[in-house]
């Protein structure tokens, strides 16, 4: 700070600059508010900014580093941390913005391209150039490669999820499905798959394939690094688990994920192996380690809902709807829930809401029709069941919902747990 302020801000900023050295972070915060009340010093609001940042008070350090880069835009370490403020109250938007603006100003920001990287992945919009550049300028990072090779991918799994949509016959398809078998080395796949790529005149991989070969290498290059630069770190215990589950040796993957200190990665895994208690216990301890991982909490409320413990679910559900109020997947658990406690009008709404938001959710067209049974509504309880058999007979390899074993946690995942 510049020796020319008045001598009682000089004074009263060195008081803070104390109070941080001793680690009292709310003394510094209280005297910072006491400068910006009198004297609007854009060095104060970054401090300020920092110390909620520190104190995980996000939406106070969002709204302090906002007004310091009013006074003073030129502030990196405001914008940096401006742009981590946002990412840890799951504005991945308003994140990747701030953190671009220092890029471009700093571009060796290694905590500037870690977060980027990470908010690109919680919105689905992950640039594999990114990646490639950010591992290419910060080599021997494992918290780097874990993250880019993580954001591939989920980018990997996307890609093949829509070629699936687009049907057995499609060219995406066909060559996705002939990359999953050169990785097996099933030769026999390999070579009836080329055989229908040769009949539907599809030689040339589609453009989302190209992106799926670029992606993989990326990933592969990325866990290499990791597994191989940094085999003890919390994030190579992460990659094994993740190998070991992909070939569903589930205990050889709990005691990595275990390893590497990743609860939710454990609970996920427990709750999906249908060990409900187990799962609770672990994402407890993945809450505890952060409490802002909305993903943790959906999924415990998900196992909740699957122990009919309907009064510990509610508020978990009531709080993420607060926060992400078009979240199909947690309406669908609040009727579910609701309709456990006996709530039926409540759950009707929810569920009619859940599946406004995503009608794909077959399964709750049944839970309507039980809920309405349960009103005594029998016409419109017919309604939903003739709903629930004709939605069946379309696509009956998809029950839609939470509570029929789907594990995904909607819009609330967006909180990625590997984005942590």
């Amino acid at each position: 700070m510049a020796q020319s302020q008045p001598p009682w801000v000089v004074s009263r900023f060195e008081a803070a600059r104390q109070a941080e050295q001793r680690g009292d972070y709310r003394d510094a915060a209280v005297t910072y508010q006491a400068i910006i009340k009198r004297y609007p010093l854009a060095e104060a609001y970054s401090n300020l900014g920092l110390d909620y940042f520190r104190l995980k008070e996000f939406r106070l350090a969002v709204q302090v580093f906002r007004d310091g880069l009013k006074l003073k835009p030129d502030m990196l370490g405001a914008q940096l941390f401006l742009g981590l403020s946002e990412y840890s109250l799951g504005n991945f938007k308003g994140s990747a913005e701030s953190l671009l603006s220092v890029l471009k100003v700093d571009g060796n920001n290694q905590q500037a391209w870690l977060y980027l990287i990470r908010s690109q992945a919680a919105m689905g919009q992950f640039s594999l150039l990114d990646g490639q550049t950010a591992i290419k300028m910060f080599p021997g990072s494992p918290e780097l490669d874990y993250s880019v090779g993580a954001a591939g991918l989920d980018q990997i799994r996307l890609i093949a999820h829509e070629a699936k949509q687009m049907g057995p016959s499609s060219p995406a398809f066909l060559w996705i499905a002939l990359r999953e078998a050169e990785v097996k080395g099933d030769s026999l796949r390999v070579a009836h798959i080329r055989s229908q790529i040769e009949q539907a005149g599809a030689t040339t991989p589609p453009a989302a394939v190209d992106r799926y070969d670029q992606l993989t290498s990326l990933v592969h290059q990325c866990f290499e690094n990791t597994l191989e630069g940094a085999p003890q770190s919390p994030y190579a215990h992460r990659i094994r688990g993740q190998i070991y589950e992909a070939q569903g040796s589930d205990q050889e993957a709990l005691r990595e994920y275990r390893a590497g200190g990743d609860h939710f990665a454990a609970g996920r895994l427990l709750a999906q192996d249908l060990q409900f208690k187990d799962a609770e216990t672990d994402l407890d301890a993945a809450i505890a380690d952060d409490p802002l991982n909305r993903l943790a909490s959906a999924l415990l409320a998900q196992v909740y809902v699957k122990e009919h413990s309907a009064g510990k679910a509610l508020p978990i559900l009531q709080s993420l709807l607060r926060e992400y109020p078009e979240d199909a997947y947690a309406w669908a658990d609040l009727g579910k829930t609701q309709a456990q406690l006996g709530q039926n009008q409540e759950a009707v709404k929810s569920l009619r809401k859940a599946l406004e938001l995503d009608p794909s959710m077959n399964e709750l067209r049944y839970v309507l029709a039980i809920t309405y049974r349960n009103l005594g509504q029998e016409d419109l309880s017919k309604e939903q069941m003739r709903a629930f058999r004709e939605h069946n007979k379309k696509d009956p390899n998809r029950s839609g919902g939470m509570g029929s074993g789907n594990d995904d946690t909607g819009k609330a995942t967006a909180d990625s747990h590997e984005a942590r």
